[in-house]
């Protein structure tokens, strides 16, 4: 679950919740996050992987995905948010092959 995963990165860079969210994300909604209590989207996801320089093959490791078509997908995922193309974002979301770790698309 993503609310897992994020939990585990954030304790193996020993942030509390507040320097996970710093200048990304309201720490509240965070925490909500990750009490599976609300779901992030793919932008605030990847802002925040981004902000801490995390890359999204890394994170996307744990949800069983091959470590070559992690990289492909984390590539276009990458190019596509820097182009700031939403409907590519969500169709690459909508057709992605890791149902485990779908998110909120918004």
């Amino acid at each position: 679950m993503i609310s897992e995963r994020l939990k585990e990165v954030r304790c193996s860079l020993h942030f509390s919740q507040k320097q996970m969210t710093e200048k990304v994300l309201d720490r509240s909604f965070y925490s909500r996050v990750e009490n599976d209590c609300s779901e992030i989207s793919v932008n605030d996801l990847i802002k925040l992987l981004h902000h801490h320089r995390i890359p999204v093959a890394n994170f996307l490791e744990g949800f069983g995905a091959t470590s070559t078509d992690v990289l492909i997908f984390q590539s276009q995922i990458t190019n596509t948010y820097l182009n700031k193309d939403v409907a590519v974002l969500q169709n690459l979301y909508a057709n992605a092959n890791f149902a485990d770790a779908k998110l909120s698309a918004y």
